[in-house]
């Protein structure tokens, strides 16, 4: 500014760029002012130059490809106010100039993006003021925007082993107290994910139930909630304030990422005059909400994400068991049943340290709480095995573990 003798200010910014917004007609507008801080009139040659991300096509599918192309005149119209009929303004001598620019999308600019970003994607460019003296200095103005619903694009990502995770995924997590723990709903054998079998033990001790949110997008006023089945809060984080979207840095141990995850979580108790876990146990055996609430930045509209999980305290069962041989092999048979899920049966050696079998798939298949199955699982090699590893062949111990772990 000290050396062009002029500089430009944008209408409703602190900087000389224009933040026009998401739009789903494809329109944006905004105006700027010239300020001359010299004694002699300045003229400018005003022109705009709107951009698409341009799209590389590698094995048949398409890719953004970090660079843009200029938008043609079939694709986006570009109008003024303020101006001369050929495109010109004139700031007087220490005074001020001001005008006004209008991007729109035609069809076919529509059609471009819509080809392409089925999702939206942004729309940006410049406005250039060229100068008439020779030697005079030129200006521009930036200017992003956003063709599409940028309210509507999601905020959370998927649940984990979805096809359309795209980073970590957003998941409610068992901790422990030094943060250590598993995703609710995966069963820790066959890693499957199931939405009807998330549980909650949090008589256990030492637990605290929280989300592992990764977030698409930055976001504000992130707050965290847990509702009985009438609709009573048991936990509430309060206003968690900003956070940032999940990224990856590479490392020398691959690609690590960045999630929010907030504790202390839930440890199973009641609120009591505001205080989380401050009341007795909360009721067991019911089925209650976890709600993540936060605002995309950028706009006004809060999004929710939320997982419903049973509160089970109750263990699982083990009964007719039963050692046998058969053709030559033998085999440890038993029935297992849970009031919800059984996730896996594991059988144990004599030190109780290390598991040596474990059967998941069985309870995998199962849709109906409180039933009850018989696993049957091949141990003939198991003695030899364990009397090789120093520990008593003739003891072994069953462990069941249903969906609540």
């Amino acid at each position: 500014a000290i050396e062009s003798g002029a500089y430009l200010s944008v209408e409703g910014s602190k900087r000389p760029k224009a933040e026009v917004g998401s739009s789903k007609d494809g329109v944006y507008t905004y105006t700027a002012t010239v300020h001359n801080m010299t004694g002699e009139a300045k003229s400018y040659t005003v022109d705009t130059t709107a951009m698409i991300e341009t799209i590389t096509v590698i094995n048949g599918e398409n890719f953004a490809s970090n660079s843009n192309r200029d938008l043609t005149a079939d694709e986006v119209t570009i109008t003024y106010t303020g101006l001369t009929a050929d495109n010109k303004i004139t700031a007087p001598a220490n005074g001020e100039a001001t005008f006004s620019v209008k991007i729109e999308l035609t069809a076919a600019g529509k059609q471009a993006y819509q080809d392409n970003f089925p999702n939206g994607s942004y729309v940006e460019g410049f406005t250039f003021l060229t100068a008439e003296d020779e030697d005079g200095i030129s200006l521009s103005v930036p200017f992003l925007g956003f063709y599409g619903d940028w309210g509507a694009l999601d905020l959370y990502d998927a649940d984990p082993g979805s096809p359309v995770q795209q980073m970590l995924g957003t998941a409610l997590v068992d901790l422990d107290n030094a943060g250590s723990g598993y995703f609710v709903g995966v069963n820790n054998t066959s890693q499957t994910y199931n939405e009807s079998k998330m549980a909650y033990a949090p008589r256990r001790g030492n637990r605290q139930l929280s989300a592992r949110i990764s977030f698409l997008r930055n976001a504000t006023d992130v707050q965290q909630t847990i509702t009985d089945e009438k609709g009573n809060v048991v936990f509430d984080t309060g206003n968690l304030g900003w956070a940032r979207k999940t990224y990856g840095a590479v490392t020398q141990m691959g690609i690590q990422y960045t999630a929010m995850l907030y504790t202390p979580g839930w440890h199973g108790q009641l609120m009591k005059d505001g205080v989380n876990d401050a009341g007795d146990w909360a009721p067991d055996s019911q089925w209650y909400t976890y709600t993540i609430k936060a605002t995309p930045v950028g706009s006004n509209v809060p999004q929710t994400k939320e997982f419903k999980f049973y509160l089970d305290n109750t263990r699982p069962t083990v009964e007719d068991i039963q050692l046998y041989e058969e053709d030559g092999n033998v085999y440890l048979s038993c029935v297992v049943s849970d009031n919800f899920y059984v996730q896996r049966i594991r059988v144990i050696d004599s030190t109780q340290e290390y598991w040596h079998l474990a059967e998941a798939d069985a309870f995998d298949q199962i849709t109906e709480t409180g039933a009850k199955t018989r696993v049957t699982m091949d141990v003939t090699e198991l003695a030899s095995e364990l009397a090789s590893d120093g520990k008593n062949p003739g003891r072994l111990g069953l462990l069941p573990e249903d969906v609540a772990y």
